[in-house]
């Protein structure tokens, strides 16, 4: 069972949403902070005043621990592609020999997405092929202000964030391992790791810099 509700919080005079997941068989409380968004996951019994608690105790060091480690991905002179910094050229940007141009990021993310999905595809299927898993997955590319990457058991559906093109291909890897590997287990656990480490031994490292904004 779950239960989702959202609400707004003032902090140092600015405004950040919260959205909070309460799930019934979920034991510790965890929350982050992205795009001015605080995400609490809890126990379904988790009180109010608890959760409020909760937020009082980690908004603040969440806040300066985003600031220290501010993603800028796009730039006025042009964006990280890969890993790698690339200039505008007359208006356009150059992705995988495909000279797009853009009015704003959403209408990059839009136009790019043909673009890119085949290196994904192949990618997935490489890991696919290495780790044995069967049948193969669909694949799906979207924008993202929650996650990097998501496996859909349901409808055997992985969908990997549109921002990852801004990372080195060594960091999209390890996403997408971190993806197939919950083929085998759904939950984070040790036996999830082990999947993860065999894979991809710099799991830690890679993952480290993906949620600082660290490129390459």
């Amino acid at each position: 069972m779950l239960k989702s509700s959202e609400s707004e919080v003032i902090i140092d005079g600015k405004i950040y949403k919260v959205k909070i997941d309460k799930k019934a068989f979920q034991r510790n409380s965890y929350i982050r902070l992205k795009d001015d968004v605080f995400y609490i996951s809890t126990n379904l019994t988790a009180t109010d005043s608890f959760v409020s608690n909760f937020l009082d105790k980690y908004a603040v060091t969440l806040i300066k621990r985003n600031q220290k480690y501010k993603k800028v991905l796009i730039k006025e002179n042009g964006m990280y592609i890969f890993g790698e910094f690339v200039n505008f050229e007359e208006g356009f940007i150059k992705v995988l020999n495909h000279n797009i141009l853009y009015s704003t990021p959403e209408d990059f993310y839009k136009k790019v997405n043909k673009i890119v999905k085949p290196y994904f595809d192949e990618r997935l299927k490489y890991f696919e092929e290495i780790m044995n898993v069967m049948p193969l997955y669909n694949l799906k590319l979207r924008k993202s202000t929650t996650r990097y990457g998501c496996n859909i058991k349901k409808t055997h559906t992985i969908t990997f964030n549109l921002e990852l093109i801004h990372y080195d291909p060594e960091i999209i890897d390890s996403v997408i391992i971190h993806e197939l590997a919950h083929h085998f287990e759904f939950n984070h656990q040790k036996n999830f790791y082990k999947i993860v480490y065999k894979y991809c031994p710099n799991y830690d490292d890679l993952d480290r810099k993906l949620k600082r904004g660290i490129v390459k």
